[in-house]
């Protein structure tokens, strides 16, 4: 298993050796950090097979928040290898807008989590818990990820 950002992989399809060596025991790549781009993660695809698995998250959630999972990606249209993927089981995800509001699926804004996982705030720094924790009912706090990208899930997600 090797985890990669998209930068490396891109930097693999274009490096000869990576066509003259056996990888075949290569068997999982897991990839993140940025987003990927379908045509090139299809042309990893043709070239390594089906290793791939994508991985969103945050330093402050211990846990992928989503998963594009290996069968995912097994004849997947272009969209939903741009996805962020599936939301991952003990995760709550909403995308809200600057007033914390929930936004419909497709829109633009914040990535808020909540699981087990996430952390309630910053160690010794409370000035920062404010703006990027919000606290929902009990302790669970919910992370707020700024972002000015697309954050998609896939269709096959669950939206809460």
């Amino acid at each position: 298993m090797s985890g990669l950002v998209p930068t490396l992989l891109y930097w693999l399809l274009d490096l000869p050796e990576a066509s003259s060596h056996d990888l075949s025991a290569l068997r999982t790549v897991y990839y993140g950090a940025a987003p990927m781009s379908p045509s090139k993660l299809k042309q990893l695809q043709d070239r390594f097979g089906n290793i791939f698995l994508q991985i969103y998250g945050s330093t402050e959630c211990l846990q992928p928040a989503t998963t594009l999972c290996k069968a995912d990606h097994i004849g997947a249209d272009p969209k939903r290898l741009a996805s962020a993927g599936r939301v991952s089981l003990t995760v709550e995800l909403r995308v809200m807008d600057e007033a914390g509001n929930p936004l419909p699926a497709g829109a633009t804004g914040e990535v808020w989590i909540r699981s087990r996982a996430t952390i309630s705030g910053y160690f010794n720094n409370p000035k920062e818990r404010r703006p990027n924790f919000a606290m929902a009912s009990g302790s669970r706090a919910i992370l707020a990820i700024s972002t000015n990208k697309a954050f998609s899930i896939s269709s096959t997600a669950r939206r809460t």
